[in-house]
């Protein structure tokens, strides 16, 4: 049986993960989520297995994962890069959704 599960990969230097970010990962058993608490954890992760969405938790995140804006789409041309502020899970359910459908129309 072929997985067709979108890959995501989580990126939070913060634990636990933020509220709404933590009650997204929870109810989205439609995708494949993997979590990463390092840029270069991230970028080992993304070295290994190609993801479709990463998302990048600002809540808390000095850096603002500059390296990580800079290596993921080399690493993986075909990567969305989604950042999280801190919204609420339907906020964050919204974003993919446009994400989604801008995808389709570039197709």
């Amino acid at each position: 049986m072929e997985n067709n599960k979108k890959q995501i990969l989580v990126v939070s230097t913060v634990s636990p993960l933020s509220e709404g970010l933590g009650k997204w990962t929870l109810k989205n058993n439609m995708h494949e989520i993997k979590y990463a608490h390092s840029e270069e954890q991230a970028i080992e992760l993304c070295n290994r297995q190609p993801f479709e969405l990463v998302v990048l938790d600002h809540s808390g995140n000095e850096s603002g994962f500059r390296k990580l804006y800079a290596v993921l789409p080399i690493l993986c041309e075909q990567v969305t890069i989604l950042p999280y502020h801190g919204e609420a899970e339907t906020a964050l359910d919204k974003k993919l959704g446009e994400l989604n459908n801008l995808r389709k129309m570039e197709r």
